[in-house]
């Protein structure tokens, strides 16, 4: 199929104007389609030439916070997959968690398939430290850990963290030491972990 040349469509269109036919709307459109001019609108620039862009999802910063200051996290829920992955990876290959034989025979607990209390313990990190701890945390120094009940595949747990120690270090005034009591809870508002972690937070 053969490709019109450019003069071939100028020509047409100039047979159609001794017709009688007006194309003009259709000339202008042909002409200046490529090349419209831009009405009312600012010429494009990066966004780094329009102003100084804002960090998303930064941790807290240590001098805005309050002894007393409450936060709750959002749910998250243990599958059966984060059982066998953590007991596959950590070790965890007591009975208690990998036979449902003898857990169904043995455990002291009844209500479904138990799972480590430092799995609770580190999926309730998951949930807090991208949310406050992002490019302020420094270090991890300490913390009390108490277990309150048992936690199953199946459980949806969520944190609530309270503010209880708020102290700058002596090397560092940017710096200081905040402790917290975070306290796990399931589906059915029941705690099942308590932990205080003492972290080292970087000020803004």
């Amino acid at each position: 199929m053969a490709v019109a040349a450019p003069w071939d469509t100028l020509k047409s269109i100039s047979t159609w104007a001794k017709r009688g036919v007006s194309n003009v709307p259709i000339a202008a459109g042909f002409m200046s389609s490529a090349k419209a001019p831009r009405v009312g609108l600012a010429p494009p620039r990066m966004l780094t030439e329009t102003a100084a862009v804002k960090q998303l999802g930064e941790g807290w910063n240590w001098r805005e916070l309050k002894i007393g200051d409450r936060f709750i996290t959002y749910g998250r829920t243990l599958f059966e997959a984060d059982l066998l992955n953590f007991v596959t990876l950590c070790g965890f290959s007591e009975e208690l968690f990998t036979n449902k034989e003898y857990i169904q025979s043995h455990a002291p607990m009844r209500g479904g398939h138990p799972v480590p209390g430092a799995l609770v313990y580190s999926m309730a990190e998951g949930l807090v430290i991208p949310t406050t701890l992002q490019g302020s945390g420094l270090a991890f120094l300490s913390m009390g850990f108490n277990i309150k009940g048992p936690t199953y595949v199946g459980d949806t747990i969520h944190v609530e963290i309270e503010v209880s120690e708020i102290k700058p270090t002596s090397k560092d005034a940017a710096r200081a030491l905040v402790r917290t009591t975070n306290t796990v809870k399931n589906q059915k508002g029941e705690i099942v972990l308590i932990y205080t972690p003492l972290r080292m937070l970087q000020g803004r």
